[in-house]
């Protein structure tokens, strides 16, 4: 299950290797064992995914994402007619900091700049 994902489209990590934008996702499998995925932000193709094992949330995260009611590319769509979206994160407390999980999205508009809905 996809928990976050970033539009990378700056070279800042000296990884040479990349020639365009690509996004980084935080993926929690079913076993347990988070990765990391980069994946070509034209395209979809993924372009490598490595083993997390830094990541120490797992079940926090597992019951954040049983209480909501829509996935990462959800709510993506949701947030797209606002802008391009640039990033898309599980927020385990709430948007709010109501305590109820929420996925934030921030996009990007010429002339408005970054939002986060």
């Amino acid at each position: 299950t996809a928990v976050s994902a970033e539009l990378d489209d700056e070279d800042d990590d000296g990884d040479d290797r990349r020639q365009r934008a690509a996004w980084e996702v935080d993926v929690l499998a079913g076993d347990g064992t988070w990765h990391d995925v980069r994946v070509d932000a034209v395209t979809g193709k993924v372009l490598g995914s490595e083993r997390d094992d830094d990541e120490d949330d797992t079940a926090e995260v597992r019951a954040a994402l049983k209480g909501t009611s829509v996935d990462a590319a959800a709510a993506a769509r949701a947030a797209a007619g606002h802008g391009t979206v640039t990033s898309v994160e599980l927020d385990e407390d709430g948007h709010y900091g109501d305590g109820k999980p929420a996925w934030e999205v921030e996009t990007y508009a010429s002339g408005k700049g970054e939002r986060e809905w």
